[in-house]
């Protein structure tokens, strides 16, 4: 069975396979002072990441420095996705597979839903 992402025809294995990448490493997170939220993943390796791109799309950048001193700290990368229609769809399709942690954050963020503003003219 395959469910559109709006990318291309993806399984219900990739998207598990997302699911779980994402319960491990990603976070969602509203902005200050502007509606929206914003989903991310940073990790050492890029070719997960790529995967997960490949699946739902998003940005992909890095090798970003290490946020460490540490002598043994690696570059890292990290995918994102900020648009609100979007960042919707991939919760959406998550969501059946993720803990109450991470669904809790996705519920925070529906809170913070942008809201369409329509223009009315007057026609008279």
């Amino acid at each position: 069975m395959s469910v559109w992402s709006g990318i291309r025809q993806v399984s219900q294995t990739e998207i598990a396979y997302c699911a779980g990448l994402y319960e491990g490493e990603g976070n969602c997170h509203t902005r200050r002072g502007a509606k929206g939220a914003d989903l991310q993943i940073a990790m050492c390796d890029k070719e997960p990441l790529l995967k997960f791109q490949g699946v739902l799309g998003g940005n992909l950048s890095g090798p970003h420095p290490p946020k460490s001193p540490e002598p043994n700290a690696k570059p890292y990368y990290t995918w994102s996705m900020g648009n609100w229609s979007k960042v919707e769809k991939v919760i959406n399709l998550l969501s059946p597979y993720l803990s109450p942690r991470r669904l809790g954050q996705f519920e925070l963020a529906q809170l913070n839903k942008p809201t369409r503003k329509v223009k009315v003219y007057n026609h008279a």
